[in-house]
């Protein structure tokens, strides 16, 4: 036996460009009212939409500034000097 669950949901945009996220799917991903969202592209077709939380963006600018410096680390060097990219303090 073969079981195929399709978990999705229809919204419509209006004129000012704005979506309603149906409740099913906020339910699911704990979004509360004044709940913050990230939209990103996926490709032309579709968009993902995750929550976001204060929390996840600091945990996000942290990895970026680990990878960053980890890569100035390995940044080549230019006429003998080291080229550092960016630094955070």
């Amino acid at each position: 036996m073969i079981l195929v669950v399709i978990d999705e949901e229809n919204a419509t945009v209006d004129e000012q460009g704005r979506m309603l996220l149906p409740s099913r799917p906020r339910e699911k991903l704990g979004i509360k009212k004044g709940g913050k969202v990230s939209i990103r592209s996926k490709d032309s077709y579709r968009i993902v939409i995750e929550r976001r939380s204060d929390e996840d963006v600091e945990a996000r600018v942290r990895n970026w500034v680990d990878l960053a410096l980890s890569e100035t680390q390995r940044a080549p060097t230019v006429g003998g000097k080291n080229n550092t990219l960016f630094v955070i303090e």
